[in-house]
């Protein structure tokens, strides 16, 4: 299991709305997916999400991203 931190989805999304050329209008498709799990990590206050928390669009989305590279989970 990996995590990936709320600095990615936040970086991955911003990207995304670029590429979309949806800045300063409603999130495009690929932005909304990403955007679901980003306010859960706001509104949970956490800074990481495991990649079995998210689904398959949403780790496509952030491995198109340049963050197919998740950290490793901390070993306890």
């Amino acid at each position: 299991m990996a995590q990936f931190t709320i600095e990615q989805i936040e970086s991955a999304i911003n990207l995304m709305t670029r590429l979309e050329g949806t800045e300063g209008q409603k999130l495009g498709p690929k932005t909304r997916k990403l955007a679901d799990i980003y306010g859960t990590m706001i509104y949970q206050k956490v800074k990481t999400v495991s990649d079995s928390e998210m689904n398959s669009d949403q780790l496509e989305i952030l491995a198109a991203a340049g963050f197919g590279n998740p950290i490793p989970e901390a070993k306890q």
